[in-house]
């Protein structure tokens, strides 16, 4: 009932105020979500962690990382295949991917020489922009059923794991 109910309530603020703030609602929507969302996040945050090390010492490509935290999530029992479940899953790693990107970010502001920080600024302002157009997308494709809250989700966390990988390599390169 309580996914029936949310997507009810998306598609009325989506007629109201258009896809962008659905989109809004729905990562608003990732604050109400059970306990394992929460419980979720630090997990997602270490597995995440984990892989990205492994992936360096082994020297495999960084985005094999991408969507492990969430299928191991979902992996964990039946609660966890719902989509509510499903969402939750998606919503940590979304929520430890963000976190990831943030700090390489700052990380790679304060690297970056005078002359390239308003570059990188600009870069990472356009990148938001091309994330929320391209998930809207996704959203807009199951439109008015359960599967599109999840599949923006799914796509916020892929798009934000990819910036991640890219700015994490930007400073390990030493800056731009």
């Amino acid at each position: 009932m309580l996914i029936t109910r949310f997507d009810q309530n998306t598609r009325l603020h989506a007629a109201r105020l258009g896809t962008a703030s659905a989109l809004a609602l729905m990562l608003a929507f990732g604050a109400a979500l059970p306990a394992m969302a929460q419980e979720g996040q630090a997990a997602a945050h270490q597995q995440i962690e984990q892989c990205l090390q492994r992936s360096m010492a082994e020297g495999r490509p960084p985005e094999l990382c991408i969507g492990q935290s969430t299928t191991e999530c979902i992996d964990q029992g039946p609660e966890h295949q719902t989509t509510l479940g499903m969402m939750a899953c998606t919503q940590a790693s979304l929520n430890a991917w963000e976190a990831l990107l943030e700090r390489h970010y700052h990380q790679a502001l304060s690297q970056v020489p005078p002359q390239g920080r308003a570059d990188l600024e600009q870069a990472q302002e356009a990148w938001q922009v091309y994330r929320e157009n391209a998930c809207k997308v996704w959203y807009a494709m199951f439109e008015g059923g359960s599967m599109a809250p999840l599949s923006a989700a799914s796509c916020l966390a892929t798009l934000t794991a990819r910036r991640a990988i890219d700015l994490k390599e930007i400073n390990e390169a030493g800056g731009i």
